[in-house]
This record gives structure tokens, C-alpha cells and sequence, in this order.
């Protein structure tokens, strides 16, 4: 709004001076030059990244740091163009002195919180945070630490983005070749962590018990095939089984949208166990759901996708299962 506010006045003050030299009789080329010089010079300046706002969209800031040169350039070549008429201290040029000092304190300024946000301080904390992250990742066994969009994932893109735009601002330098090696040294550390949360989770993961043995098993094993190969029918189940002795029932009053709805209903789980890779295999539970209210209607669906890769939490080393 400021940013919008702004541009209108300078347009209106650009145009009722090339009104009152017409309406003198006396348009000025030069002084008309000067103007459009002056409101061009505004604009680029003042399409920059606010340099409190550095960081919040690194893309943006690399992309207005690559224009300072351009833009620092222009001033220069301004005042040497009008340097004459700059000594007179006369309008237009007077107005293009002031835009030239606000178009260098404004750069000035994002350069030095990009120099702040581009620090190695800054890319050392986020290595440290990763690392932290990542170790953490072991304590909790929680693989969740590595996945897209994780405080491991954010200041990864976080490091890359700060070394880039230290790269703009130092290319080659001592302190852009200390990031570059600490942000292959910080990646390779993550990767043997997780590989060691991996292997501890591996070594953990048992095949569940298939202990449902009741009238009904053939029917339920048959269901569970059936799910599975409508999602992925190209891969074989290697083996098919039931966890727990009996059906868990739910029988209660419920509330939804403001009105009550008995619900009568059992709970089991099934599991397929397929291939995976050279050493493992992938386990995916499927819900069994059988709805008393509806003439002891079954149902069944698979938790997770089993487009996507399984998680850590759900393989099984080959040699556990016999």
C-alpha cells in the first residue's frame, strides 16, 4: 500500500511538471529525460526486498541481489550524464539527487542483511540444527525427523539458499568454500545417521503374531488378499495372517451433527507381507471393520499407500521371516 501510494505521487509529480514546461511554452527535453530517469531509478530501488524482510523468501532476495550491481550502475552513469545540471540544484535534478541516495541507502541496506542472512555463522547454525535434528531422530525412532517438509528438510533448503547467495556475494571465497565443505560434510553425517536409526528400527521390527483362529479365518484371509490386490495387483503377498485372538467391539451412543447414532461395530487387523529390496520385506496392515447395525456387513482397507515407499517402521529383515 506505501509501496503503491508512493509510486502515484511520483507519477503525479512527474506529470504536472511536464505540464507546467508545456503550458510555458518551454518543453525540455533533457529535464523530461531526467524525470523518467529519476521515476525508473524509484521504481527498481523500491522493488527490492525490504531489508527486514530478508529471508522470508530467499528466491526473491537471490534475484534482487543480482540486480544491485545493475542498479548501483545506473546511478552512477545518472549523475555523471547530468552532472551539469545537478551543480544547479534546479528541478528535475534535484528530485533525481534524492531518488540516487534513496536507491543507494535502500541497497546499502538489503546488502547488508543478505550479508547477514549469507554469514557463515548463520549457515554453521543451521548445519548444527540438522545434526541435532538428526540425532534426535535416534533417540525418539522416529524416521518422521527425515521426511519432506521436517525441521531437517527446512533448513537443509534453508543452508543451500544462504551458501547461494554467499556464493553471489563472495564467489570463490574462504568463508563460501568453508560452507560448501560443511555443507557436504553436514549431508553425509545426516546420511549415516539415518542409516543407523534405520538399522536400529530394522533390527527391532518383528512379523506379528497371526493368532485369529476362529470359524470365520478363511473368509477374513480371503478379504485380506482381495484388498490388497485391488491397490497393487502386480505384487504377490509373500504372507498373509490376522493379529489377535478375537474381534474388539465398540458398542456405544455417539454424537454427530447434533444427533445421537448407536454404534455397533468390530475392529480386527490383518497384514500381507511383500518384497521389498535384497534384504527386506515390507509389512502393510489392513483394517478389518464389521458393522453390527448392518446385518454384520465387512469391510476392509489398507492403512498407508502402497504406491509409496514403506516406511522404516514397516520392513522386516528376510532373515525374520521364515
Amino acid at each position: 500500500m506505501v509501496r503503491t501510494s508512493m509510486f502515484l505521487i511520483v507519477s503525479m509529480v512527474c506529470f504536472a511538471f511536464t505540464n507546467c514546461l508545456m503550458a510555458q511554452g518551454k518543453p525540455d527535453p533533457r529535464a523530461q529525460s531526467a524525470e523518467s530517469l529519476r521515476v525508473q531509478l524509484y521504481q527498481m530501488a523500491s522493488a527490492g526486498i525490504a531489508p527486514e524482510y530478508v529471508g522470508r523468501d530467499p528466491e526473491k532476495d537471490l534475484e534482487f541481489l543480482g540486480q544491485l550491481a545493475g542498479i548501483r550502475k545506473i546511478c552512477d552513469e545518472a549523475e555523471k550524464e547530468y552532472a551539469t545540471e545537478i551543480k544547479s540544484e534546479v528541478q528535475p535534478y534535484r528530485n533525481l539527487v534524492g531518488t540516487i541516495g534513496y536507491a543507494r541507502e535502500r541497497l546499502s541496506a538489503f546488502e547488508k542483511s543478505i550479508e547477514s542472512y549469507a554469514s557463515i555463522s548463520a549457515i554453521r547454525e543451521d548445519a548444527d540444527a540438522i545434526i541435532q535434528s538428526a540425532k534426535r531422530s535416534i533417540e525418539n525412532q522416529a524416521p518422521a525427523y527425515f521426511k519432506p517438509d521436517s525441521d531437517i528438510d527446512r533448513r537443509t533448503q534453508s543452508m543451500k539458499k544462504r551458501l547461494k547467495a554467499l556464493g553471489i556475494l563472495h564467489p570463490g571465497s574462504s568463508q563460501w568454500k568453508e560452507g560448501e565443505e560443511l555443507a557436504k560434510k553436514t549431508a553425509s553425517d545426516v546420511r549415516k545417521i539415518q542409516m543407523q536409526l534405520i538399522q536400529g528400527i530394522l533390527e527391532q521390527n518383528e512379523l506379528p503374531v497371526d493368532s485369529y483362529q476362529k470359524g470365520d479365518r478363511n473368509e477374513l484371509v480371503k478379504l485380506v488378499e482381495e484388498t490388497w490386490k485391488k491397490e497393487s495387483p502386480k505384487v504377490k503377498p509373500l504372507r498373509v495372517g490376522l493379529i489377535g485372538n478375537d474381534w474388539v467391539r465398540t458398542d456405544a451412543w455417539e454424537i454427530q451433527n447434533r444427533t445421537l447414532y448407536k454404534i455397533d461395530r468390530s475392529r480386527l487387523q490383518g497384514y500381507v507381507v511383500v518384497p521389498h529390496d535384497n534384504k527386506t520385506l515390507a509389512l502393510w496392515h489392513i483394517q478389518l471393520h464389521r458393522d453390527h447395525t448392518n446385518q454384520d456387513r465387512t469391510t476392509a482397507w489398507i492403512l498407508g499407500d502402497p504406491s509409496q515407499p514403506a516406511e522404516p517402521t514397516s520392513l522386516l529383515l528376510k532373515s525374520k521371516v521364515k
